[in-house]
């Protein structure tokens, strides 16, 4: 038996994701939540085969949520269920977490196969999110945010970024943050470390 763990903020789709999955006499839902504290211990506790996210409140925390996920299981394999429109971008030092991708539009056999080739240890990346990740790749941060990561990477400070660029430090600041969230990174010295192996800074 194929143990599941949903992910999905929206009742509706979780319960459309759960109806579909138990239809088949291989697969059993485990556990469903949304995107809440104490996700990792949840599935820890109900050693599920796959992990189904589909939801955009984790944003840049995904792959590090990834991470600890399977860090703390035994097997478990992650799926996301994502917008063929919205490129993926794997900073340097977050591949490792390995995620699988599957377009949210996909037909709902495509699911449940993936499902069954994920508990059979395979990977999967949907070809639409693949040329996705591709194109995107060149362009995760704007021209504004890497000037902002480039000042900080200098070791300015955020009232000196602010000043040289002719911001607000609030401004500084969430620009900050959206450069965090978009690497995947812990923290701004992290984030300097990922822009500067992918190339972004020199």
């Amino acid at each position: 038996m194929i143990r599941v763990l949903l992910v999905d903020d929206m009742q509706l789709t979780r319960g459309a994701l759960r109806a579909l999955l138990e239809q088949e006499v291989d697969i059993t839902i485990v556990a469903e939540l949304g995107a809440e504290p104490g996700l990792v211990q949840v599935a820890a506790v109900m050693d599920p085969d796959v992990v189904i996210f589909n939801t955009e409140l984790l944003n840049g925390h995904l792959l590090s949520t990834i991470a600890e996920l399977q860090a703390n299981t035994k097997q478990c394999q992650a799926l996301v269920l994502m917008d063929k429109k919205r490129p993926i971008v794997f900073p340097p030092g977050r591949r490792s977490c390995a995620p699988n991708f599957l377009v949210k539009d996909a037909a709902p056999g495509a699911l449940v196969k993936t499902v069954r080739r994920l508990a059979a240890g395979d990977r999967v990346i949907d070809e639409r999110i693949a040329v996705a990740a591709l194109v995107g790749a060149e362009t995760v941060l704007t021209h504004r945010e890497l000037e902002v990561l480039g000042l900080a990477a200098e070791g300015a400070s955020v009232g000196e970024i602010a000043g040289s660029l002719y911001l607000s430090l609030g401004t500084v600041r969430n620009y900050l943050s959206k450069i965090i969230a978009k690497t995947g990174a812990r923290n701004r010295i992290d984030a300097i470390r990922i822009a500067r192996e992918a190339g972004w800074l020199v």
